[in-house]
């Protein structure tokens, strides 16, 4: 499937997992108000490199790299 291809409901199923979940603990973890001693989360390289027909998993991916960062900061 290609890149122009994907459909919402694509997306939405790679997400659901992945970044929905990942935002909630986040969430529920007070991550945005305050310092965290510990936080993971599982990425992959597809979030920087690609893969053919993996572009929405690449976009989740890319999310929680994104969501690591804010964490950090």
């Amino acid at each position: 499937m290609g890149s122009s291809q994907l459909r919402e409901e694509h997306f939405r199923r790679c997400f659901s997992g992945k970044v929905f979940g990942a935002r909630h603990l986040w969430e529920a973890c007070g991550c945005a108000l305050r310092p965290t001693d510990f936080f993971c989360l599982a990425s992959s390289v597809v979030s920087l490199l690609g893969a053919p027909g993996q572009g929405a998993y690449g976009a989740a991916n890319a999310v929680l790299d994104r969501l690591a960062e804010a964490t950090e900061a």
